[in-house]
């Protein structure tokens, strides 16, 4: 046979699920729906297929996905990894330290990576997209060898490379391989599948912290590509393997945020704020976006219950106000304008808040309410159309706060110069005497705070708003300056002084007052009904009222607590057995929430009303009355995952599953390899992965 290995190309007959619509959409709906959404406005391509069949689940512009071809830049080098890993031309552990230049054929392809202090491996390689470590190591490869690969691998326009420099270059996906995206994300498909565990941890790895970082936290794994004026990335999760690809001069930056919000729809662009420069955009998930306004906007909150109540509220404001930035290609800026963000500051019980209350908002008459919040009230809430004018809702009103004064008012102080005073009015565009001497507050809200200040100087009367005095200082002299409108100001000498109390506007609710509430013992849902009377939490403007029982082993979370109180004992039963079953043990508390209608579980969870389940991570949801069938099935899927790698396909855990819980419906071929292989050794392929026959 010579020096080729020789390789047997099998066609696999993957047809889509359903043709294209018009606009170059399958009409699967549930991913349809993420993939327009995600591609709105975007001129390229998107395309899902599922893992372990291969079918269209969703396209945009499907017509381009199935037949025009491209070059696939470094979206082709997990395959060229695989292929000398597979030819034993490289092993896991050969390193290089990349020199960041590299030209090949006159063509420059420096890396663009941070430089490293050490010898890169495959896997920090893929993570990094290191040209010189796959330009390097292709040398080893002979000529038309890696063309035989890939094409057994899927790539059907390749062209046999000889020579050094064409082998480094179609290594690089730069020459002599052209791929349509229908082809990349079969083949990403197959990829997770049966890959090497090294090349499929570095796509993980470049998801968690090398170029595909924008695409992280919502389980894709990837890598990201440029080449020909196009921008690509190339991924799968656990069900579904996903390729955008889009004009553009960053693979990571343009096209990795949009294969995030296909996986994750309902998130939020955000826009990272510079100055002196265009804002840059990142695509968050709603939960990842919660998370980061605790930090930035949390405060000095540490019970669990009022970082709850903070995260529907930040959560509802940022659902409330998604699209104010519309017109500068984002939803929401990552500062105080909108919410500030520190994603950085971020810490495991700002993620439990997040999660805990997933989904959930503040709504008022069938939409989500305007929940604004602050940090001090000083013990008197603002009415919101004190401050704006437009927002005079009902649940919004100015109280009395006795939880924030629980341990006294905090008082503050501010002292500035006329001059600076005058600066700052008119840095702001607003009008002032040319001299200020005096300065009053003229009117007050209900709740004490200054409403109108006279400013008076060189024989002139200026009239302004208190909260545009507050901002323009602010601004001009250091946020928190003047930290409320609730002051009095009076002369001394050549200074002017303002004392008062609380911090922030007033409305909505007092994170003081909320920590308060939480140590005395209320719930994150009695704060949120405290600080917003007339509003109601739910995931949907009709949410019912949960009741939790607890088990010995489980948590069941139920809307009608009569009817559902008998599945605590049968679910409990269910696990205890799973687990005896598996050999397994359960490493968390299933939380299983039974919904009081289908309807209600398939607005929660979008599943059609022909699936009695969902099981994901901790949380099992269920339709209205579960068959003691069903809760085995889904406790031996939550038992099974957490023991499983993530790159085991769907179509074998969901699979093992029913045929462990003797469930009617079992494919011919799960059964096939249980007559083979029986329970323990299926059971071990969870943690050791599929063997490669199959």
């Amino acid at each position: 046979m010579g020096r080729f290995r020789n390789y047997i190309v099998t066609a696999v007959l993957w047809m889509p699920l359903a043709a294209a619509t018009n606009d170059g959409v399958s009409p699967v709906t549930g991913w349809n729906a993420g993939v327009a959404a995600a591609m709105k406005g975007n001129s390229g391509t998107a395309i899902v297929v599922d893992r372990s069949t291969g079918h269209i689940l969703a396209a945009q512009n499907l017509s381009h996905a199935e037949h025009t071809a491209a070059l696939p830049g470094s979206t082709l080098k997990p395959f060229v990894i695989w292929a000398l890993l597979d030819l034993h031309r490289l092993s896991a552990s050969d390193s290089l330290v990349c020199p960041h230049s590299l030209n090949i054929a006159d063509h420059d392809f420096a890396c663009t990576h941070p430089p490293m202090n050490t010898p890169m491996t495959a896997e920090t390689a893929l993570a990094y997209s290191c040209n010189n470590f796959v330009a390097r190591f292709a040398l080893r490869l002979h000529d038309g060898e890696l063309a035989a690969f890939l094409r057994a691998h899927g790539f059907s326009n390749v062209t046999p490379a000889v020579g050094p420099d064409r082998i480094r270059m179609q290594a690089l996906g730069e020459a002599d391989v052209q791929v349509t995206p229908l082809e990349l994300a079969r083949a990403y498909a197959r990829l997770a599948d049966t890959a090497p565990d090294v090349v499929k941890q570095g796509l993980r790895s470049a998801v968690q912290y090398g170029t595909a970082q924008l695409a992280g936290n919502c389980g894709l794994s990837g890598k990201t590509g440029t080449a020909g004026g196009r921008a690509w990335f190339a991924g799968f999760t656990r069900d579904v393997a996903v390729v955008v690809v889009v004009p553009g001069a960053s693979g990571g930056g343009d096209a990795a945020p949009i294969a995030k919000e296909i996986v994750a729809p309902g998130g939020v662009w955000v826009g990272e704020q510079r100055r002196g420069m265009p804002p840059l955009r990142a695509y968050m998930t709603m939960e990842e976006y919660v998370a980061a306004a605790l930090a930035g906007e949390g405060g000095d909150l540490r019970s669990p219950e009022a970082l709850k109540a903070m995260a529907v509220a930040v959560r509802t404001y940022a659902v409330r106000f998604r699209g104010r930035h519309r017109s500068e290609g984002f939803d929401l800026c990552d500062t105080t304008h909108c919410q500030r963000l520190r994603p950085d500051a971020v810490n495991a019980r700002l993620v439990q808040a997040a999660h805990e209350t997933a989904g959930q908002l503040l709504w008022h008459e069938g939409a989500p309410a305007y929940a604004y919040y602050s940090q001090d009230c000083a013990g008197t809430a603002e009415a919101a159309a004190n401050v704006w004018p437009d927002q005079a809702h009902s649940y919004l009103i100015s109280v009395k706060d006795s939880f924030c004064v629980r341990h006294g008012r905090s008082g503050w102080q501010f002292t500035t110069s006329p001059v600076a005073l005058q600066g700052a009015l008119e840095k702001a565009g607003l009008r002032a005497p040319d001299q200020i001497s005096d300065i009053e507050v003229s009117a007050r809200t209900e709740s004490g705070r200054a409403r109108e200040i006279v400013l008076r100087g060189g024989g002139a009367e200026v009239r302004i708003a208190a909260t545009s005095l507050r901002f323009a200082i602010d601004r001009s002299l250091g946020w928190d300056s003047l930290r409320s409108t609730l002051f009095d100001v009076r002369r001394e000498g050549d200074k002017f002084i303002f004392r008062g109390y609380g911090s922030g506007h007033g409305v909505g609710l007092c994170q003081k007052g909320a920590g308060v509430m939480a140590f005395e013992g209320r719930s994150y849902r009695d704060i949120l009904a405290f600080y917003y009377p007339g509003t109601s939490v739910g995931v949907s403007a009709q949410d019912f009222a949960w009741r939790r029982i607890n088990g010995e082993r489980v948590e069941l979370w139920t809307a009608d607590p009569g009817r559902d109180q008998p599945l605590v004992p049968i679910a409990d039963a269910a696990l205890r057995k799973a687990e005896s079953i598996t050999g397994m043990h359960a490493r968390l508390t299933p939380l299983i929430r039974v919904y009081p209608n289908v309807t209600a579980f398939r607005n929660a969870t979008a599943e059609p009303g022909s699936i009695a389940g969902d099981e994901r991570g901790r949380v099992i949801r269920l339709q209205p009355n579960p068959a003691a069938q069903t809760l085995l099935h889904e406790m031996l899927h939550f038992v099974l995952e957490a023991n499983t790698r993530p790159e085991v396909p769907v179509w074998f855990r969901e699979g093992l599953a029913a045929w462990l819980a003797g469930d009617r419906e079992v494919s011919e071929q799960m059964r096939t390899l249980a007559a083979h292989h029986g329970r323990a050794e299926m059971i071990g392929w969870l943690k050791t992965g599929l063997p490669a026959s199959l």
